[in-house]
C-alpha cells in the first residue's frame, strides 16, 4: 500500500517537473513559490506537500546548480527593515555570475554586472560590465541604467534621487561622482559589510539563481544575452513582502498609484509603520553603554565572496566610541538595540550599528 502511494507520488512531481520545464521553455522561470502555489491549486497535484516539491525542484537540472552558498542570517528576522517612502531611491552592488563547467565566461564580461534596485518598489536594473570593474566602465552601465528609467519612468515624474554603494574605489571617482552631481543624485557610501546595500544584495542573489536556471535550457550560454530578460521576469513577478504577495509587480508602481501600494505594503508588513517611530531607550535592555569602545564586526556577505572560505566573524580595525542608543521594532517584531557610534580617530565619521554587529574593545 505504501509503496502504490510512493509510486503515485513520484509520478505526480514528474508531472510538476514537466510543467517546469513548459515554464522554462517558454521564458518563465518559476520560483519555488510559484511551483507550490501552482500544484496548490492543481487537483491532480493533490496530497504533494511543499517540502515534497522543494526537495525534487532542488534535483531539477537547472535548480540545484543555483542552490544559496551564503551563510544563513544570523540574527532571523531581528533586523530592522530599510524604509523609504520615496521611488527612485536605488539600493546598488556588484554582482559575478558562477564560472560555469559548460561554457566558460571571457575575460570581457569577467568583471560581473551592475545591479540597482528601488528600495520601495523593488524594481532591478541589470547591465553587464565591460572588460574591468573600473570608473568608465561603471560610468557606462550607470548611464545605461538612467537611460533605461527615462524610457520607463521618465513620462511619469518619477526621477532616481539617491544611490547607494559599497565603497567601490571606482563609484567614488571623481568622474563617476560627477556624473552622479549631474544628474542632481545624492550618494551615500556604505563602509561596512555588516551594513551593505542589502537590497542590491538581495536583487543579486535573485539574478544568480533565475540566470542559472534560465540558461541551463538555453543553447546559448552566454549569461550576460539573458541579463536583461532575466531583470524583465523579476520586474513582473508580484511583490513579496512579509511572505505575502501584493497586486503589485515592480514594473507597476508608479507615482500614480504610490499611495495605493504604500498602504497595500503597510497592510502586508506593519512594522513598515512601526519603524517609523524610536522607542523609549529605558525599554530596553542595552549591553553597551553611552561612552563605551566597541569595534564592529565585518561579516563576509559580498557577492563577490559568496562560498569563499573565510572566518565568520573578522573586526575591524577601527575603533568607534557609542555616542546614542536607540531601541526599535524589527521584522520580527522583536524589541532590538542599535548605536549610534562615532570613530575614536575621526569624530566626523558615524555609523549605527545593531547590537550583534559590534563588540567591546580598548583603545590599544
Amino acid at each position: 500500500m505504501e509503496t502504490d502511494k510512493n509510486f503515485a507520488r513520484d509520478r505526480q512531481l514528474d508531472q510538476l517537473m514537466g510543467w517546469v520545464d513548459e515554464q522554462i521553455g517558454n521564458g518563465n522561470v518559476p520560483r519555488f513559490s510559484d511551483v507550490i502555489d501552482y500544484a496548490r491549486v492543481e487537483d491532480s497535484y493533490k496530497g504533494l506537500k511543499p517540502k515534497m516539491i522543494t526537495a525534487r525542484l532542488r534535483l531539477h537540472k537547472n535548480y540545484f546548480m543555483s542552490a544559496s552558498q551564503q551563510r544563513p542570517a544570523r540574527r532571523s528576522r531581528k533586523y530592522r527593515p530599510v524604509l523609504t517612502n520615496a521611488l527612485g531611491t536605488l539600493h546598488c552592488d556588484i554582482g559575478y555570475f558562477s564560472i560555469s563547467e559548460h561554457y566558460a565566461t571571457p575575460r570581457t564580461y569577467r568583471a560581473g554586472f551592475l545591479v540597482c534596485k528601488d528600495v520601495l518598489s523593488r524594481f532591478i536594473y541589470a547591465v553587464p560590465l565591460k572588460m574591468a570593474k573600473s570608473s568608465q566602465a561603471l560610468l557606462a552601465a550607470f548611464e545605461t541604467v538612467f537611460d533605461r528609467h527615462e524610457k520607463i519612468f521618465g513620462s511619469q515624474g518619477h526621477k532616481i534621487i539617491s544611490i547607494s554603494f559599497d565603497q567601490e574605489r571606482a563609484v567614488l571617482s571623481h568622474q563617476v561622482q560627477k556624473f552622479f552631481k549631474e544628474k542632481q543624485v545624492a550618494f551615500h557610501a556604505f563602509k561596512f559589510s555588516s551594513s551593505k546595500a542589502k537590497s542590491a544584495e538581495s536583487a543579486i542573489k535573485q539574478i544568480r539563481s533565475t540566470l542559472t536556471r534560465l540558461v541551463a535550457s538555453q543553447p546559448d550560454k552566454r549569461w550576460w544575452i539573458h541579463l536583461q530578460n532575466v531583470a524583465d521576469i523579476l520586474n513582473a513577478r508580484p511583490i513579496v513582502v512579509a511572505g505575502k504577495k501584493m497586486s503589485f509587480s515592480p514594473r507597476d508602481v508608479n507615482l500614480g498609484n504610490l499611495a495605493a501600494f504604500r498602504k497595500e505594503l503597510h497592510k502586508k508588513a506593519p512594522y513598515y509603520d512601526l519603524n517609523q517611530f524610536d522607542l523609549h531607550p529605558a525599554l530596553a535592555n542595552f549591553a553597551f553603554s553611552i561612552g563605551d569602545l566597541v569595534r564592529p564586526k565585518l561579516i563576509v556577505t559580498s557577492a563577490a565572496l559568496i562560498g569563499s572560505k573565510r572566518s565568520e566573524v573578522a573586526l575591524s580595525k577601527t575603533i568607534f566610541l557609542v555616542q546614542k542608543q536607540f531601541a526599535y521594532i524589527s521584522v520580527g517584531y522583536h524589541l532590538s538595540k542599535a548605536y549610534l557610534c562615532v570613530a575614536l580617530n575621526n569624530p566626523e565619521e558615524s555609523e549605527l550599528f545593531d547590537e550583534g554587529d559590534i563588540v567591546p574593545t580598548t583603545s590599544d
